[in-house]
């Protein structure tokens, strides 16, 4: 849990409408505090924090984005493909 960067981020974060316990998901989910467009974007197609730490195909969401540049909108692609979205943790 990164506790420490939650209140540096708290108000940058409700000025796009995100609560203290939605930032809190985001920053476990492996987001930074600097990545606020990254979950407005990812928050806005419906893809959800705990899909961070989701694996497609032996690699984590979080590591698309992190590792291969995934875009907001490529990952909410590749999560319908895998029609995953809206539907909770893939098994």
């Amino acid at each position: 849990m990164r506790t420490a960067d939650q209140p540096r981020a708290a108000p940058r974060w409700a000025r796009h409408l995100f609560t203290a316990k939605e930032v809190e998901a985001w920053l476990n989910a492996g987001l930074r505090t600097g990545d606020l467009e990254l979950a407005v974007d990812l928050r806005s197609l419906g893809v959800p924090p705990e899909a961070m730490g989701w694996v497609i195909r032996r690699e984590t969401v979080l590591d698309r984005i992190r590792l291969r540049s995934y875009s907001a909108r490529n990952i909410a692609d590749m999560l319908r493909r895998e029609q995953l979205l809206g539907r909770g943790s893939p098994s």
